[in-house]
């Protein structure tokens, strides 16, 4: 009986342990570092959204290149929360990630067709921490000296504006 409760508790271990590497791996891809932003991000769409039955498209726009990795790496969060939010709360069924390089400016357009929020209520909500995603990813922003606009409704679906000035 001690055998087998130890084989029991041997392959949760394991399996703990195989959740916290996936977990690891999804903070920071090595794609990330390896092959940049865009392909980091093509696989965020397709292992999240097309993964959660969701139809979703990821296009760039202008001259794909490679920018700081501090840059990259908070846009990635900025578009994993997005894209998070949108697998949790919006129930879309059709989802979409731009990313415009431009000569000064990298954009991110993050836009779903889901049951929408009234953003104001979901940041200064008593009843529940709420709106933590959304704050994070508007702090991120900010210490880019970027600009992060949401427009949501509730029945209306969300989109979320990213622009980061490039020096």
């Amino acid at each position: 009986r001690v055998k087998a409760m130890l084989r029991k508790a041997q392959a949760q271990s394991t399996n703990i342990v195989e959740e916290i590497h996936k977990l690891i791996y999804r903070l920071r891809p090595t794609l990330l570092d390896d092959l940049g932003l865009v392909a980091a991000t093509r696989w965020l769409v397709k292992s999240s959204l097309q993964t959660a039955r969701i139809k979703a498209g990821c296009r760039v726009v202008g001259q794909e290149r490679r920018l700081p990795t501090n840059l990259e790496t908070m846009l990635f969060r900025v578009i994993q929360e997005a894209v998070a939010n949108i697998i949790k709360h919006a129930h879309a069924k059709k989802a979409d990630v731009l990313l415009r390089f431009k000569k000064g400016t990298i954009a991110v357009h993050v836009s779903d067709d889901g049951l929408g929020f009234d953003i104001t209520e979901a940041i200064s909500s008593k009843e529940r921490p709420r709106g933590l995603g959304l704050l994070s990813m508007k702090e991120r922003v900010e210490l880019a000296n970027g600009t992060l606009n949401i427009s949501s409704h509730p029945g209306g679906g969300t989109k979320v504006d990213v622009e980061i000035p490039l020096s």
